[in-house]
């Protein structure tokens, strides 16, 4: 039995069609289109032009998932519609296209996050980490059971929108960057007494690091786990944080579709890997996707 699963994300809208054999997923097809949704947000609300450009893409997704006979799909939002003042109007629009459609609160999201990670990761106990374009999940992991976890507004495009004036953020905007996640993560209180070494790193943003680490460092190995010293997540975005040409170059031939916010993206995540004290940081190709699936289709 075929399933769609649409993820409405701040910077991007994913499809995932896959075939369900007993416990067994097979992947189908997966499609993505840029949404940039928080660049829609006026007043709070998702203003009308960024709606119709939102079921635009949910109405084209629908269409793939009936062509390809799938008996059933989910969409989901995270902080993409979380904090938008209309999003009970922007919903029940979206369910005229897909009924099964909901917002996902950041503990719901931590926890489909953990669920993901746990099916490439069998550590008992840990840390994850899931940054998306409007927020990013940290949690905490102990006998197979989420224990903690903080859904913070620090995502790349909310830094790019909020603090970055021109298409890369200045040294002087780096550094306010910087303060706003150290001010919000220290209140958090998430790291308080952590004594893990390894944080596992979830979603887009995590894998955009880990092409650019693979490329400066030319590394060839691909699997399930990309491997990145913190020392080396620290120099990269040192590095891009004041980018040459040459540097740019390599943004826009590896990651042209993140042009407008990795930078600020990796400044957020090397700060809150920094702060957490973890000697390396694994990327894993699971996240909420993942999660999500397992827990709403496996069940049935």
């Amino acid at each position: 039995m075929r399933y769609g699963i649409i993820d409405v994300g701040s910077n991007t809208i994913r499809l995932i069609i896959f075939e369900l054999k007993g416990t067994e997923i097979k992947i189908i097809l997966k499609e993505k289109e840029l949404s940039v949704i928080l660049s829609f947000i006026q007043n709070g609300n998702l203003m009308e032009e960024g709606l119709e450009r939102l079921l635009k893409v949910l109405n084209r997704f629908a269409k793939i998932c009936e062509l390809l006979g799938c008996a059933e799909v989910f969409c989901f939002a995270t902080a993409s519609l979380r904090k938008v003042d209309n999003s009970v109007y922007v919903v029940s629009e979206m369910k005229k296209i897909v009924e099964n459609t909901e917002i996902i609160t950041g503990e719901q999201e931590a926890y489909y996050d953990y669920i993901g990670l746990s099916q490439v990761v069998k550590d008992r106990s840990g840390m994850g980490l899931d940054l998306g374009g409007g927020s990013v999940q940290i949690f905490k992991f102990k006998d197979r059971q989420v224990i903690d976890s903080v859904s913070l507004p620090l995502g790349g495009l909310e830094m790019r929108n909020k603090f970055v004036s021109m298409v890369y953020p200045t040294l002087d905007e780096i550094k306010e960057i910087e303060d706003c996640v150290k001010a919000s993560v220290k209140s958090s209180k998430i790291f308080k007494g952590n004594n893990h070494r390894v944080m596992y790193l979830m979603g887009g943003t995590a894998r955009a690091a880990a092409k650019i680490h693979r490329y400066i460092y030319v590394t060839k190995k691909k699997s399930n786990k990309y491997y990145i010293p913190i020392k080396e997540l620290n120099q990269l975005t040192e590095r891009f944080s004041d980018p040459r040409k040459s540097d740019v170059d390599i943004l826009e031939r590896i990651l042209p579709d993140r042009m407008n916010n990795i930078i600020p993206s990796l400044v957020v995540l090397n700060t809150i890997c920094t702060m957490s004290g973890v000697d390396e940081v694994v990327v894993v190709k699971n996240g909420v996707r993942d999660g999500y699936i397992h827990d709403k289709i496996l069940p049935m």
